[in-house]
């Protein structure tokens, strides 16, 4: 079975650096109470998650990117986070850029739903993908 950890380690140092200077977040917020920064969600993966045909050889990871933006102008956070948002899910849809790693490699990515949830000066916007993440050997 593919561990997922990787994959999703993969996905943070990837657009850390596509986001870059912008703070990038695994689960949490980053350190330092930034105004503007991405947060990388993903619920557990169970054993076998995957293809029914191959459960051990395949991996549907689930991710979700939250988009946080702090101002005392809703609409400049609501402007910045959706910004954030539009950015990582380009890298993260962008097919010519491989996210791969010891042994697997992402084949193929859907997104699902967005949102945009404010509340008094913070804006989260948020948007769900799917990756499909197979063996390094398989054919594309």
């Amino acid at each position: 079975m593919i561990d997922p950890g990787p994959v999703i380690d993969a996905v943070v140092t990837g657009l850390a650096a596509a986001l870059s200077p912008l703070p990038v977040g695994d689960l949490r917020a980053p350190a330092g109470s930034p105004k503007l920064y991405l947060v990388v969600e993903y619920p557990p993966s169970p054993p076998g998650d995957g293809d029914l045909a191959n459960p051990e050889a395949h991996l549907m990871l689930r991710i979700r990117l939250r988009a946080v933006a702090i101002d005392t102008d809703p609409a400049v956070a609501r402007s910045a986070s959706t910004d954030v948002r539009h950015r990582a899910a380009t890298w993260l849809m962008d097919r010519t850029a491989p996210i791969e790693g010891d042994g697997w490699r992402v084949s193929g990515r859907s997104r699902g739903e967005s949102m945009v949830d404010a509340e008094g000066v913070t804006v989260n916007a948020l948007a769900a993908f799917e990756l499909w993440v197979v063996p390094a050997s398989s054919a594309p």
